[in-house]
């Protein structure tokens, strides 16, 4: 059984939950077809709306304000993701297009701001070795995050949004990463886990992104055959906060670790799709930051 990898670990972006930490691993969510081409197109919504401090919700806020509070911050990305996997390689390239809105009462003011962008996001690129064993069930990845996505959106006001919202991070950063898959065949479960660091290495702007750490393991359930697969992962990410001078150290970082069931159907002809309702069951963010309540997640892919 080939499990190569199809998506590295999330879609997140520079603030602590900006993103989807789901594994899209199409070939261990069981709708892989083996060496060969895929295409496939992701959809992720995430909407903060629960103001947050450390573990706890926030009631509430008082105005004026010594920070920087956040009202809202709703982001949607498309991704078209291409594959190839060979015989013990194979390489990854996934192109997303971003969406986001943001409401907040800047620091030290009782006026609301907001911006609104669309846009290319920072390209990945990321290679994977699977050649350890006969049945590929172990592999390493190497990539990088390239930096196409715009850094200079702008507030309504005219005043710069701050370089953790912007659709791209403005730095090159390396990917680098492990998985291990098995299996419970008298259960008809198979099961992976995968972890990725994420170091940027090439920085401008006086602006670092903070380092991240993503885990994820999942299940798959095998009963009801090839045309339905019930899923359940489980998705943590610990983001070290942001450095430079341009950067909002007190405001971006945190832990964050999801429950996400899910399920894939196989549509025929080389086509399959998922979908994946991820649910927060812990959240801490480095000083006040706005998390989302729930994260939904689906996507296509086709087999060549």
């Amino acid at each position: 059984m080939i499990l190569g990898l199809l998506a590295p670990i999330g879609d997140a972006f520079a603030c602590a939950a900006c993103g989807c930490m789901l594994s899209k691993d199409w070939q261990i969510q069981g709708m892989g077809s083996g060496p060969g081409y895929t295409m496939g197109l992701t959809y992720d919504y995430v909407d903060q709306n629960q103001m947050r401090s450390g573990s706890g919700k926030l009631p509430g806020f008082s105005l004026p304000n010594a920070q920087e509070i956040e009202i809202r911050t709703r982001t949607s990305f498309a991704t078209v993701v291409g594959d190839y996997q060979g015989s013990n390689w194979g390489v990854n390239l996934q192109l997303p297009y971003v969406e986001r809105y943001h409401l907040t009462f800047p620091q030290g003011t009782t006026a609301l701001d907001s911006s609104k962008s669309s846009s290319l996001g920072d390209a990945r690129i990321l290679g994977r070795y699977t050649g350890f064993s006969s049945d590929a069930s172990n592999g390493i990845f190497l990539g990088l995050k390239l930096p196409t996505g715009p850094t200079s959106v702008d507030f309504s006001s005219g005043n710069p949004l701050d370089p953790s919202l912007q659709p791209g991070t403005g730095s090159t950063d390396i990917l680098l990463g492990a998985f291990h898959s098995g299996q419970f065949d008298e259960l008809r479960l198979s099961w992976f886990a995968q972890g990725l660091l994420q170091h940027a290495v090439i920085t401008r702007n006086d602006y670092r992104p903070g380092d991240s750490f993503d885990v994820n393991a999942g299940i798959k359930y095998g009963k009801f055959g090839q045309r339905i697969t019930p899923m359940l992962q489980i998705n943590f990410i610990r983001r070290v906060a942001d450095s430079g001078y341009n950067a909002t150290p007190l405001i971006t970082g945190g832990e964050l670790a999801y429950l996400s069931p899910g399920v894939s159907v196989r549509l025929g002809q080389g086509t399959s799709a998922f979908a994946f309702l991820q649910l927060p069951i812990y959240q801490y963010v480095q000083g006040i930051q706005l998390t989302p309540t729930k994260i939904i997640s689906v996507g296509m892919m086709h087999a060549f």
